[in-house]
């Protein structure tokens, strides 16, 4: 009877010890399928995480370039502008000078020998604001030397022109500028 109550115990102990290691192994299977569950759960998020993280970077990447563009595009509107400008300024600039010759040579008395030898002769003006003439100087005639009568009249015509024409825009005031006194051509 010992020996059956020892193999009865033997096999209580046997049972036992098989619940608990399939205890232990239901513990480490629940571990494992919570830890392969938290793998997922970490690899979806990294997932998500990359995902948004791209967006983030598509969106950013698209705004800069929508602000370099638009950038570019409003350089490209102020250097037209700008151009636009410049071109206006020019042609302001070329009516001014022409509304200046055209006074002084409306001024000019020309002697009948220059007539003649189809004279030509380059005077350099200086003004002031308020269109002054402040200095006329000879630059360079053509067939030589300038006489002391034919630099009377170019002189005299700058003088009678005065005051000159005020510029359109303050900015294009020209304190020193050439003029080309030109004999018309003669009639044959």
């Amino acid at each position: 009877m010992a020996e059956l109550e020892r193999k009865r115990k033997e096999k209580e102990e046997e049972i036992a010890r098989l619940e608990k290691e399939k205890l232990e192994q239901e513990k480490l299977r629940k571990k494992a399928e919570q830890e392969e569950e938290a793998r997922k759960k970490a690899k979806q998020e990294a997932r998500k995480k990359a995902e948004e993280d791209e967006k983030h970077r598509k969106e950013q990447y698209e705004k800069s370039m929508e602000d370099l563009l638009k950038e570019e595009a409003e350089q490209l509107q102020a250097e037209q502008m700008e151009k636009q400008l410049g071109e206006q300024m020019a042609s302001m600039e070329v009516v001014y000078i022409s509304e200046i010759k055209n006074k002084i040579n409306r001024n000019w008395n020309y002697l009948p020998n220059m007539l003649k030898k189809d004279f030509e002769c380059t005077v350099e003006v200086t003004q002031i604001p308020g269109g002054t003439v402040t200095k006329t100087e000879f630059k360079g005639c053509s067939k030589g030397s300038v006489t002391p009568a034919e630099a009377r009249t170019m002189e005299n015509a700058v003088r009678r022109a005065e005051p000159l024409p005020k510029p359109p825009e303050p900015s294009l005031f020209k304190s020193r500028f050439k003029f080309l006194f030109k004999t018309p051509k003669k009639s044959t």
